[in-house]
């Protein structure tokens, strides 16, 4: 299974590299967990796994940093486009669902981090942890593309019909999520 696993990591890393954010903030984090999907492929973890392996290696790295990536597009980025939901209900549950999928996006890699450094020999259990972890991935992706479904804000940007507020880099680590409006055709001179 492990050539399937490397083949699966490397089509996640082109899929997130190649897809476009909606917000030059999201595109980043994408692109860079895309490149740490490729990371974790390239680099295997030690095995067999024991107590003599040091609990830090390339493999772990490029895993937790791709966790927190994605986290952080959960956390701060997948509101932004909530704006355009206009049933605020719907709007409160799509948010806490993200932040909850963030936490644990978070959580999980370092709950496994510590199986590695305090119970190395127990490799079932960080197995475990970190196929958790993928399926909080998943979940994510699948509430997103429901929401986007929603909204079609897909089509949307395709068509050039998203205002997206203007940002930099200090917006990064803000709670408040980026204004990202409809543009009706009146707006775009059509």
């Amino acid at each position: 299974m492990r050539d399937e696993f490397v083949g699966i990591l490397f089509a996640v890393g082109v899929i997130l590299f190649v897809y476009q954010g909606y917000t030059r903030l999201e595109d980043w984090a994408l692109n860079l967990a895309g490149i740490l999907a490729w990371g974790i492929a390239l680099f295997p973890m030690a095995w067999p796994s024991g107590a003599s392996n040091s609990s830090f290696s390339l493999h772990g790295t490029c895993a937790i940093s791709f966790f927190i990536c994605i986290a952080y597009v959960c956390i701060f980025r997948a509101s932004d486009t909530l704006a355009l939901i206009h049933n605020k209900t719907l709007y409160r549950a799509y948010r806490r669902t993200y932040i909850c999928l963030g936490i644990a996006m978070v959580a999980l890699p370092a709950f496994a981090f510590f199986l590695i450094s305090q119970l190395p020999w127990h490799t079932s259990a960080i197995f475990f942890v970190e196929l958790a972890g993928i399926y909080v991935f998943a979940t994510y992706w699948i509430v997103k593309s429901h929401e986007v479904s929603k909204t079609d804000s897909d089509r949307k940007a395709a068509m050039g019909k998203l205002r997206i507020e203007p940002h930099g880099v200090s917006a990064a680590l803000r709670l408040q999520p980026l204004s990202i409006t409809s543009v009706d055709d009146s707006d775009t001179g059509h």
